[in-house]
């Protein structure tokens, strides 16, 4: 919105000049705090037969990673077709990380993951994340090393601060103004 300052971090970061933001707000927090504070009565979701009566695809879920919990929204499923030609879902297979805008691919029966029940309270709040670029700039750089380079040394940069983001304009997209403070001076 024009005129409020958001509290962000860089998630990450696409090319020099188009990034991911996750807003710092009391909904996040509230998501950490749910989510690291009752990890012990999350509901395991098992992969059986019952997956496939209670979940379907873009359904949310909590997804352990790398024992951190993060809010998932599911992709796709692992399936197979059986003997009467209906297909059975064995698992979870692709994630996407809302919080985050960011896709995990791969996850059945892989151990660093662990899927669960997403809790009612946190159903409702929207993806704390969104995809934004930095108003004003054009992407110069022409080759693929180069701009890999420079998403490098600006997720060096700026990934562990927290910053805030200042709506410029709104064209197909956010562009914006990143400080290291509420005022854009």
């Amino acid at each position: 919105k024009y005129g409020v300052v958001e509290k962000v971090k860089v998630t990450s970061i696409w090319n020099p000049i188009t990034l991911t933001i996750q807003l710092l707000d009391r909904s996040m927090e509230h998501i950490n705090e749910v989510l690291n504070n009752s990890s012990n009565d999350l509901v395991r979701i098992e992969n059986n037969d019952k997956v496939s009566e209670t979940l379907s695809t873009n359904d949310c879920i909590v997804c352990k990673y790398n024992n951190k919990y993060y809010r998932a929204r599911i992709d796709t499923f692992v399936t197979q077709q059986i003997s009467n030609g209906q297909i059975k879902i064995n698992g979870i297979k692709d994630v996407f990380f809302i919080d985050f805008c960011e896709p995990k691919k791969d996850c059945f029966n892989n151990p660093i993951y662990e899927f669960f029940y997403l809790p009612e309270e946190l159903k409702n709040i929207e993806s704390q994340a969104c995809v934004i670029k930095l108003a004003f700039l054009e992407n110069a750089l022409d080759s693929e090393d180069e701009i890999n380079k420079a998403v490098e040394a600006m997720f060096e940069m700026c990934t562990e601060f927290i910053l805030y983001a200042h709506l410029v304009y709104d064209d197909e997209g956010a562009n914006v103004f990143l400080t290291d403070g509420e005022s854009r001076d």
